[in-house]
């Protein structure tokens, strides 16, 4: 009888070795600065003198969609002919929307549309009626189509390679149609330790934005300050729900989660939209649609060069380069739960249901925070001035009926959002860094616990260390500018090994 191994022995030491250097450099950035000022030069020149790059990035990630959906090529399935998908639609559509974009989307869905609102770009009046719409249809654009397409073209090069070809589930693997050096050998196997450290980029960011939200719930709601120990507390509390939920897998901790967090949004959607104003959302939601597919071309390549306004670098471009660094955990989540799916059944769902569903969200949350700034209900100008972002939500909130229920929903709506979020997170980590030949799809424990443990550290750590949402941003960016070249080259691939498919 075979002796069962130790996760320790499973571990892969290259890809696991890389991995864990990175993360120290990361963690030395975070704690010490020592970093900062070639880390911020080097966020500059990514931003501003290749921006246009993240821009033709995403608008062609889109164009790409939209050929492999509506093509022959569309009706390939991510897995053998004739298998049957795993999850049903409804626990497949929630566990991808959490994963694809959970706590950013709590967090920005009432203050990204104001902050466009009070300050908006392209010349409009700040604060006027005329410019509602505009501020619903930019923040749209950000988290629309261009964001599931960005997911879309690494979900499917995965989910094709992994379900279909039975190939390992790796990024280096996806690139053996085009290089075998840089499949193989301790090249590939490198290549998966550095797309381990640019996904915890990517989370990071959302690790920080929970944490600072809660803080700042708890403090509006109940008076408890947002200090460096109110961080620290809610940080590990998270850190042991993560860890506990991530080592029970997919079809435990992370199915149930999104089983939960998805209708528990749902209903506070309904309950926000029917509470305060349901005509104003409807009406603004519906004309905010119009804008964004108006002024689609247009956002998509302004890099606003003569007015110099930084708009799009500092909102259109961070996004991209954060949905790109998100996109190895969404890309490997969802090849995982995409098996018996067609090519064109993941894009429909990704751009179609995912996308509107995140419209949804940003008219009613958004439309909401838009009508009291203009009619004077709430000061959420003033909230943005004088406390932050993290607060809107709840000054919001507090203005409608059973706002204190509705409040304690949504904090915890946010607590499960990040635990599903960090846990596809860690299970993928752990995934990458199991060796091939000790079935990566059911990576060690151990493993997945560790990873879950590095990415709640650092987050915290960013977060009490002062860097703030500037330093989440910042890891953002440097994890996507190393993964672009790597998706190139999966696309490539993926569309090599098409061209054989007999469709």
């Amino acid at each position: 009888m075979e002796q069962k191994k130790s996760a320790f022995q499973r571990i892969d030491p290259v890809v696991f070795g890389v991995a864990l250097i990175l993360f120290v450099i990361l963690l030395v950035w975070a704690l010490s600065g020592a970093l900062d000022a070639p880390m911020n030069a080097l966020i500059h020149f990514l931003e501003y003198q290749c921006g246009f790059v993240y821009l033709f990035f995403g608008f062609l990630a889109v164009a790409l969609c939209v050929i492999l959906a509506v093509s022959p090529m569309g009706k390939v399935v991510l897995g053998k002919d004739g298998e049957k998908p795993k999850y049903s639609f409804f626990s497949w559509f929630c566990m991808m929307f959490a994963c694809g974009y959970g706590v950013g989307l709590v967090y920005w869905g009432a203050a990204e549309p104001l902050s466009f609102f009070l300050s908006p770009p392209m010349g409009y009046p700040a604060g006027a009626p005329e410019t509602a719409d505009f501020a619903l249809g930019y923040a749209y654009f950000h988290w629309g189509f261009t964001a599931w397409a960005l997911y879309a073209i690494v979900s499917i090069p995965l989910a094709y390679f992994v379900n279909r070809k039975g190939w390992v589930p790796r990024f280096s693997a996806t690139l053996s149609p085009v290089s075998r050096r840089l499949s193989s050998g301790n090249c590939g196997r490198g290549i998966d330790g550095i797309i381990i450290v640019c996904l915890i980029c990517g989370l990071i960011t959302s690790v920080g934005l929970a944490i600072m939200q809660v803080a700042g719930g708890l403090e509006y709601l109940f008076g408890i300050p947002s200090s460096t120990m109110t961080y620290i507390i809610i940080g590990l509390l998270w850190t042991a729900l993560i860890v506990l939920t991530a080592v029970s897998g997919v079809d435990k901790g992370i199915k149930y989660l999104s089983n939960i967090n998805i209708p528990l949004a749902f209903a506070l959607l309904i309950a926000v939209l029917v509470l305060c104003c349901p005509d104003f959302c409807i009406n603004l939601g519906t004309s905010a649609l119009g804008k964004y597919f108006d002024g689609f071309l247009n956002m998509s390549f302004w890099t606003d060069a003569a007015g110099e306004s930084g708009f799009p670098q500092s909102w259109t471009i961070f996004y991209w380069a954060w949905w790109i660094s998100c996109s190895p955990i969404v890309g490997i989540f969802v090849a995982n739960i995409s098996r018996g799916r067609t090519i064109r059944q993941l894009v429909f769902t990704m751009l179609g249901a995912a996308a509107f569903a995140t419209f949804m969200w940003f008219a009613v949350f958004g439309g909401s925070a838009i009508f009291m700034e203009m009619t004077g209900v709430a000061d959420l100008s003033g909230v943005v001035e004088n406390m932050g972002t993290n607060y809107v939500i709840f000054a919001m909130l507090e203005n409608l009926p059973l706002s204190g229920i509705l409040s304690v929903l949504f904090i915890l709506l946010i607590v499960i959002f990040l635990a599903t979020s960090a846990n596809s997170a860690a299970f993928i980590c752990a995934q990458m860094s199991t060796k091939d030949t000790e079935n990566p799809m059911e990576p060690p424990k151990a493993i997945t616990g560790f990873w879950s443990l590095a990415v709640c550290i650092l987050g915290i750590v960013l977060i009490i260390v002062g860097k703030g949402i500037t330093g989440l941003q910042t890891t953002s960016i440097v994890g996507s500018a190393l993964l672009m070249a790597i998706v190139v080259l999966m696309v490539i691939a993926l569309l090599k090994e098409l061209r054989k498919e007999k469709i």
